[in-house]
């Protein structure tokens, strides 16, 4: 069964305006794009067996993020299973780079993850995905110019975070 043109329309109007805010929840807890790319997938994908079923009129913004939450824990499960079971995601590319350049974005991603959940959101959602202030406004609820003040507090957060020389463990 497929869908009728105006729930496909409506599939992609969901799509277009809840696809980064899901991109950007999963790899916010798991630091991988395949695996956020994957968890974007499955709720749209589970957004698309409602639609058949017909069970709502409209999909609330409300319902995308409680499924992506959920298929984010299932892909956070998963992956502990294969990490403990030895096994090596052979889909995963063998990105090399530099130890230098490694330690580098594991400082930048252990800084976004010390900032405050409403400006680590609005960092992934303006400077990974690109999205405009006006369209993360949107996705978020709140208004632009409280987006521009929670990005200023961010780069602030993070210039002395990624400034600030590492304290060494004795």
């Amino acid at each position: 069964m497929t869908l009728s043109p105006e729930a496909a329309a409506e599939f992609r109007g969901l799509y277009d305006q809840f696809a980064p805010l899901v991109r950007s929840l999963a790899y916010d807890r798991l630091r991988d794009w395949h695996g956020a790319w994957d968890v974007v997938h499955d709720v749209f994908l589970a957004l698309i067996q409602e639609m058949r079923r017909g069970g709502r009129q409209t999909i609330a913004q409300a319902w995308i993020v409680k499924v992506a939450r959920n298929k984010i824990v299932d892909r956070v499960r998963l992956d502990q299973r294969r990490r403990e079971r030895g096994r090596v995601d052979a889909s995963t590319p063998d990105l090399s780079i530099r130890p230098d350049e490694q330690r580098q974005l594991e400082q930048l991603h252990a800084a976004i993850a010390d900032l405050p959940e409403n400006e680590r959101l609005i960092v992934w959602l303006f400077y990974l995905d690109g999205l405009s202030a006006q369209r993360v406004g949107a996705l978020t609820g709140v208004p632009v110019r409280t987006v521009y003040a929670r990005l200023a507090r961010a780069r602030r957060s993070l210039r002395t975070a990624l400034t600030t020389p590492a304290k060494e463990v004795c």
